[in-house]
């Protein structure tokens, strides 16, 4: 048996996908895959560079897995060979009339949103004027989440909904992480680009069963524009109220690479759209008759290899009409400051994401192959020395990092690892206990 994985999952930085996985990474996983019985070849594919090849060698040298010199000598002017093919960065090259597949980037002319990295503004149909910002908080709050958001500190925590038609251990998570004194509760679209049971419909039986409100994650990627509207105005037919504008993650990182994306408009011109109907008119210009009272989240990665494309795609998201913010998983405030200061301050309420680690391997695969998270040296060193006690280490890192962003955030949000409610309650109690002790900032 072979083991040939990619570099991590790809990211697109100025443009290109790029791997982030490092060698000395490559050289764990020879070390682990080499371990077991049946594995005689190891190597890499997409983004391995001959500095992959050259640790992984080393590091089967040092567990006795040695090769003969000529073999030596063969794989180092192999490794060289790749290399020299472009295969640990590939550029990005959009059609004129579509994004690059897989790329986030929505289709030009006529479309409500341009490519990413443009710097262009988006255009909507000639027959559809550019929304001016609605804020739905005018009136009387929509929720109990927008009444509570940016006047107390707010906490949230991640659901996903199952593989299956079965909703029990969701609703029971949802249960659990209520009593556990959470505000509401995300409820992801297929993230990974994973098959799950719909989005809309889990966050739904959430609120119906457990009474318990909902950020529902909407994504763009499975959606036509018709699609889209449609299930926005199904959404506030069934009083789900909070969306949290996504691109989504292309099929070709999930299970199904095989199918298509559509893109007809990307997470800024799903705002967009947001806005329209909260007008009172869809993207045609056509009135809905009663205008929806959505509360509009965006995404916000304060961690990006490209600040200044995140920067100004967030600051384009903020002019079409969002009102929150939710960052990716951080475990320290130094990215969020970064990303404050060019900003000039917090445009909008954010929910930082906390992630409570669960051990040291745990946190290598997330720093090396999940796009956008980026643990800092010194949280994944402790969780190496943590050993039997790194799930509680864990909890202590996110918890630490929420009270040290808290007076730059209206709130978190808690990302369970491997549908873990548990460990997400604990931290939700001890932020509430901390919180509940701590002098109001």
């Amino acid at each position: 048996f072979s083991a040939m994985p990619n570099a991590g999952l790809p990211t697109i930085v100025g443009g290109r996908f790029v791997y982030m996985a490092i060698p000395e990474y490559f050289a764990q996983f020879a070390r682990r895959a080499t371990a077991e019985p049946g594995v005689s070849l190891v190597g890499g594919c997409c983004g391995t560079t001959p500095d992959h090849v050259r640790a992984m060698r080393q590091a089967l040298n040092e567990a006795g897995h040695r090769l003969p010199e000529e073999w030596a000598r063969a794989l180092e002017g192999r490794a060289d060979l790749e290399a020299g093919r472009g295969r640990a960065v590939i550029t990005v090259r959009p059609r004129p009339t579509q994004g690059a597949p897989g790329s986030g980037v929505p289709p030009a002319a006529g479309a409500l949103a341009s490519p990413v990295g443009t710097g262009t503004a988006a255009a909507f149909p000639a027959s559809s004027p550019v929304p001016a910002r609605a804020s739905v908080q005018e009136a009387a709050p929509v929720s109990r989440f927008a009444e509570k958001l940016g006047r107390v500190f707010v906490v949230s925590v991640e659901l996903d909904p199952p593989r299956g038609p079965v909703t029990q251990k969701l609703l029971a998570g949802a249960r659990a992480v209520k009593e556990a004194g959470a505000d509401v509760v995300n409820v992801g679209d297929s993230p990974m680009a994973q098959v799950r049971m719909s989005s809309l419909a889990a966050a739904h039986l959430i609120q119906q069963e457990e009474s318990l409100e909902t950020i529902l994650h909407f994504t763009t990627r499975d959606r036509n524009l018709m699609g889209i509207q449609a299930d926005l105005l199904g959404a506030h037919a069934m009083g789900i109220r909070h969306i949290l504008a996504l691109t989504g993650d292309p099929p070709g990182l999930g299970n199904y690479a095989h199918a298509s994306a559509v893109y007809d408009i990307d997470s800024i011109g799903l705002v967009r759209v947001l806005t329209q109907l909260n007008n009172g008119v869809d993207v045609a210009g056509k009135s809905i008759g009663q205008p929806t009272r959505f509360l509009v989240g965006v995404a916000l990665n304060p961690s990006s290899h490209d600040l200044e494309t995140e920067v100004g795609r967030f600051r384009r998201k903020v002019e079409a009409g969002a009102h929150f913010a939710m960052t990716q998983p951080l475990f320290e405030t130094a990215p969020l400051l970064r990303v404050l200061d060019r900003l000039g301050g917090a445009p909008l309420p954010i929910l930082l994401g906390v992630l409570p680690l669960r051990s040291y391997q745990h946190a290598e695969y997330l720093h090396n192959e999940v796009p956008g998270v980026m643990i800092p040296e010194g949280v994944r060193e402790a969780m190496r020395k943590a050993g039997e006690s790194a799930e509680r280490v864990g909890v202590e890192v996110a918890l630490q990092a929420a009270l040290d962003a808290r007076p730059y955030i209206a709130g978190v949000y808690v990302i369970p690892s491997f549908g873990r409610y548990e460990q997400a309650c604990e931290l939700v109690r001890a932020l509430q206990a901390s919180l509940a002790g701590a002098v109001p900032a």
